[in-house]
């Protein structure tokens, strides 16, 4: 399927956009935007919405945070895994679980070396309902401005907001 094919699906949210070219597959540098239920998303003048480099990107951290490892059959180590921790006993005075989920979330981002790593920040949020939120904030490396996002976990899901 991959001869002539123009595209490779990422679940729910965008799907990257390939030219095939002296055999090779060329990432064009946009997403394809979709809705959760994984319909096309139609810009105003009617062509579709698409998400370009530094916000494709944003849109496929965001995937990869909902993703477990494993989950992605062509990637393996793509996913932070953080499903492992929506089920867990959460102690509000528990260092050891904050700089677990810490480790996890800064070793896959520094699998992307775009990515300014001595502007990451995360602060880990624990509430008394046993859910808690995660508040990561990076730059890109050719950017000034950092870019934020919010990640909800609580005992049924995962949300991950882009601020």
């Amino acid at each position: 399927w991959r001869k002539s094919c123009s595209c490779i699906f990422v679940p729910r949210c965008s799907t990257t956009v390939y030219r095939r070219k002296g055999g090779i597959d060329m990432d064009l540098g946009f997403d394809i935007a979709q809705s959760l239920s994984g319909n096309l998303i139609q810009s105003a003048n009617g062509d579709l919405s698409t998400f370009e480099k530094n916000n494709a990107i944003m849109q496929d951290i965001k995937n990869e945070a909902i993703t477990y490892p494993g989950d992605l059959f062509y990637n393996e180590e793509y996913g932070w895994g953080l499903y492992d921790f929506m089920h867990r006993e959460i102690d509000l005075t528990d260092d050891l679980l904050k700089t677990e989920i810490k480790h996890r979330i800064s070793t896959n981002l520094a699998k992307r070396d775009y990515l300014d790593m001595s502007s990451l920040d995360i602060e880990i949020i624990f509430n008394e309902f046993g859910t808690f939120e995660i508040q990561i904030s990076f730059r890109f490396e050719d950017e000034d401005e950092a870019r934020q996002m919010k990640v909800n976990l609580d005992r049924v899901g995962i949300e991950v907001v882009l601020v």
